[in-house]
């Protein structure tokens, strides 16, 4: 299990989450996010749809700590800060404040 936990976070997770620093997420895409996930969980764990696994306990199991919309929403929280740390002759600071 921890052979596929370490596949899922280094692997898949920075593959789905590749460029999200610059992402606007949109409710439709947390969600699709959220459904690859979970499927990628439950296929990781061998969970059919029929068992009432919860997905979180499934998590827990794999030793996943962050979801991916937390992942995707962290990276753009960081990319946010490292715009507003440019000085303000920088093209992306200079963008952020057009009108």
């Amino acid at each position: 299990m921890f052979e596929m936990c370490v596949v899922m976070t280094v692997m898949i997770m920075m593959a789905m989450l590749y460029g999200s620093e610059t992402w606007c997420l949109r409710e439709n895409e947390i969600e699709n996010l959220r459904r690859t996930e979970t499927a990628m969980v439950r296929a990781m764990c061998g969970a059919k749809p029929r068992e009432k696994k919860r997905t979180k306990d499934l998590m827990e199991m794999l030793a996943l700590k962050e979801t991916v919309v937390q992942i995707a929403k962290a990276n753009g929280v960081r990319w946010y800060r490292y715009v507003l740390g440019r000085d303000d002759g920088h093209v992306l600071r200079k963008s952020w404040s057009l009108k």
